[in-house]
């Protein structure tokens, strides 16, 4: 694959997604997975084999989760992968450039998928640009989870101080 290939929605995909919603009876419930990070396993790779790195959802501000992520999130979870909610900072993230994005990170730890506003979460991490977000999935791909905070510590997330991202910023850039 060359380096100038850009990663694109399939149409095919979206048309049969649609599809299924308005053919199918109400009750098939279904979930649009977000992303799912996955290693090839082996040394490089930090794992003895093939295996699901994380579960991570995307969501905008005032996004809520479903009932079905609540689901498939608790299933995942009690199988011990990971599952992690990244939050866009701003509601007009597609009419922003990728300099200015800005990440919110949070672990799903579990929730009521009764009632999915009846959820548990840790934030992991706030203010991330994308440079500090792919640092922390390569700090997940190589050591799992807490890595981040492991190797970066309070210049990066002091989890409940948001301005503690610039020290990494300073650091890093």
């Amino acid at each position: 694959m060359s380096n100038d290939y850009v990663i694109q929605g399939s149409e095919a995909r979206d048309v049969f997604k649609r599809l299924h919603k308005q053919k199918a009876p109400s009750d098939f419930y279904a979930l649009d997975v977000d992303l799912e990070l996955v290693s090839k396993g082996g040394i490089s790779h930090n794992a003895p084999a093939p295996n699901i790195v994380a579960r991570i959802d995307f969501k905008r501000p005032d996004d809520g989760l479903e009932f079905t992520e609540v689901l498939s999130y608790n299933w995942m979870v009690t199988r011990d992968v990971p599952v992690y909610i990244i939050e866009c900072t701003d509601v007009d993230f597609v009419k922003k450039t990728p300099e200015e994005h800005r990440f919110n990170v949070f672990r799903y730890k579990g929730g009521d998928f009764l009632d999915p506003v009846n959820t548990i979460t840790r934030r992991v991490a706030t203010g991330l640009s994308w440079k500090q977000l792919v640092e922390w999935e390569r700090c997940l791909r190589s050591g799992g989870p807490g890595t981040f905070r492991e190797v970066y510590g309070h210049k990066t997330v002091g989890v409940d101080d948001p301005s503690s991202i610039s020290a990494w910023v300073e650091a890093h850039d």
